[in-house]
């Protein structure tokens, strides 16, 4: 009798887990990977807004190691995404090309945070694509959550940029299009580093 009331309750936590950790009336709807489909809602923040520099550094996709640090000087972008996120697939030939821009201009980097791929998921669609620009490879999420609260954890694609220091300048959450970065990338550039 006792291992059966300990069955049951354990099947009742075990369903009620999930939805209790998705649940949440504010946010956008889940897609079909478990992640959340972000709007391609936009903030831009005032350089007095930005808080303290990020840290983000791990291997990647490619089988190299980045460290954001390194680029303090250059706006950096972060784009997060996986091979099985539809809104990804369509973002990724437009950052793609756009890369190749910002590359030859100078002064920006641009960086993929891989998550919840295999690796050789993840390889594949960097060639797909023809992806050029390094790609952390965050298999279990643990570099998003590293981040600090400036992405929510499941929402992908998302695309942070960076201003010269490393701060947090500018957050899309869902598709985002270059040239809506691009623009913010202009005004970083004119800022001076702090």
């Amino acid at each position: 009798m006792r291992v059966r009331r300990l069955a049951a309750a354990l099947s009742v936590l075990l369903l009620a887990v999930p939805l209790t950790a998705c649940g949440n009336s504010n946010a956008p709807a889940a897609g079909e990977g478990g992640y959340v489909s972000g709007d391609g809602s936009t903030v831009v923040l005032a350089a007095a807004k930005r808080g303290t520099p990020i840290s983000l550094q791990g291997p990647t996709v490619e089988g190299k190691t980045v460290n954001v640090a390194n680029f303090r000087g250059d706006v950096v972008v972060l784009n997060v995404w996986a091979s099985w996120c539809a809104p990804c697939r369509a973002e990724a030939p437009g950052f793609s090309t756009a890369w190749k821009t910002w590359e030859k201009d100078g002064g920006v980097q641009v960086i993929g945070i891989n998550t919840r791929d295999e690796l050789t998921t993840a390889n594949a669609f960097v060639k797909r694509f023809a992806i050029t620009y390094p790609n952390v490879y965050d298999r279990y999420g643990q570099k998003l959550l590293d981040l600090g609260g400036k992405l929510p954890p499941n929402a992908i694609p998302s695309t942070l940029v960076l201003d010269k220091s490393g701060r947090v300048a500018a957050r899309v959450l869902g598709q985002a299009s270059p040239a809506l970065i691009d623009g913010v990338i202009s005004q970083l550039k004119k800022e001076s580093s702090t």
